[in-house]
């Protein structure tokens, strides 16, 4: 496990995925491949590996590049089929676009960029 973040939001992204999804998240998890090839089944099962009823059932992995998307987001939504948790893939592409815009002040764009994601993955 790379990164383990409280989930103390009071507003944004995070406190909607509490609140609105009813996704149990106290804490959040994030592993991060800094490699160029796809996610793959390892990869994902170190991360849902994670959740737990006690410590929460949503995780982000961070990844390089992401060149089939449609296979990583099927693997992302079996997950959420079998009932093991969340899990959201962000590659460069969608890191760069949260940092510009953090730079920017726009802290509602990286909640709508997330919502997005997630979005992507239920429905």
């Amino acid at each position: 496990m790379d990164v383990v973040f409280n989930n103390c939001a009071d507003h944004g992204f995070f406190k909607e995925l509490h609140d609105r999804h009813r996704v149990h998240c106290p804490y959040i998890f994030f592993e991060c491949k800094n490699y160029s090839a796809d996610v793959g089944n390892p990869e994902i099962d170190q991360l849902t590996s994670r959740f737990s009823e006690k410590s929460g059932m949503f995780g982000v992995l961070a990844c390089r590049t992401n060149a089939n998307q449609a296979l990583v987001q099927k693997r992302c939504r079996d997950i959420v089929l079998k009932n093991r948790g969340y899990m959201l893939v962000i590659d460069d592409t969608d890191m760069i676009a949260m940092l510009r815009y953090r730079a920017e002040s726009n802290e509602s764009a990286i909640d709508d960029h997330m919502d997005n994601l997630f979005r992507r993955l239920v429905l």
